[in-house]
This record gives structure tokens, C-alpha cells and sequence, in this order.
């Protein structure tokens, strides 16, 4: 899967290609700049993002992507004991160049993490503030009944004047 390095208002869109029974894979099309590449297939995926830069009219040098054992993490968002439903929950790897995985959710609660990094993560809840765990450990293929503990942020309210007129 190619994306783009950073995202803007030039970017080139996600694009997928398959390998062939050698493991190689060719890429067409690809707008001039800086691009992230990565592979997955059944439980693997890039050890690392690899960052590519292709030059107008050129061909890139090639690559070679190494896949790593990543897992599955299934649990449920709590805030006071009852289930949050629409939360964005991300596992992050200790070492950021390893990705991250993401997740909504679901009106019970519950969510699933694909393709999570092996090792050390942290979780992230949007728009919330996570209690518990604070690390988690993955070291097995799949990880079921994680509970993510949260609290809601706090909210700022206020009003903007210029000469005492509301702007």
C-alpha cells in the first residue's frame, strides 16, 4: 500500500498492488515527492514505515518490505464502568516508526485493533483521557476482553469580543 508522507493538499492517493509468487510488486503512476510504503498479508505487515521519494519521470530504487507477526486486540472503552461508543481508540508502539493501529468504538463499547505492533503499546482514546492500563504488553497473536479505562476531558467555554462586540 503507497500513501502519501505527510498529508496536504497535494497528496497522491492510497494505492494497492499485489505481489507476485515472488514477492514483488510494481507501483504505477506515482505523482513525484515523498511517499510511505507498506505491505500486510494475513497477519504480518512492515516491520517499519518506509519513506520512498520518487523524482519526476524516474523510477525508484527498489525496495524490499519485511514483514513482522503483528496481532489483533479486541476490548471494550469504559468511562465510569459504562461502554463509550464512537471513540477513536489507537494502539501505539513504543518505537513510532513501527506504526500504530486505530479503531472507532462500537455502541456497546467495544473495538478492534488489527494489525497491532508486537510489544509495548500505549493506548489512546479520543476525545478522552485513558486511566487504565497505561501499557499494555502484546505478545500473542490475539489479545481478547482488554478493558481501556476513561475519563472524560475537560471543556472550555468563553466568548470573544473585540470593543465589547461579540466577534
Amino acid at each position: 500500500v503507497l500513501g502519501p508522507a505527510q498529508w496536504g493538499a497535494e497528496r497522491t492517493a492510497t494505492r494497492a498492488v499485489f505481489t507476485d509468487g515472488d514477492g514483488r510488486f510494481r507501483i504505477t503512476g506515482v505523482a513525484p515527492g515523498s511517499h510511505l510504503i507498506e505491505a500486510i498479508a494475513g497477519g504480518l505487515a512492515t516491520a517499519r514505515e518506509t519513506p520512498i521519494v520518487v523524482a519526476a519521470g524516474r523510477t525508484s530504487a527498489e525496495v524490499e518490505l519485511v514483514l513482522e507477526s503483528r496481532s489483533t486486540v479486541r476490548g471494550i472503552v469504559t468511562d465510569d464502568g459504562k461502554p463509550v461508543a464512537g471513540a477513536v481508540v489507537t494502539a501505539r508502539s513504543d518505537d513510532p516508526a513501527r506504526g500504530s493501529a486505530d479503531a472507532v468504538s462500537q455502541a456497546d463499547g467495544s473495538f478492534v485493533l488489527d494489525r497491532v505492533a508486537r510489544g509495548q503499546v500505549h493506548f489512546v482514546v479520543r476525545p478522552y483521557d485513558v486511566v487504565s492500563p497505561k501499557a499494555f504488553l502484546v505478545d500473542h497473536p490475539t489479545h481478547d476482553g482488554v478493558s481501556i479505562e476513561v475519563d472524560r476531558l475537560g471543556v472550555i467555554t468563553g466568548k470573544v469580543v473585540r470593543h465589547d462586540e461579540p466577534v
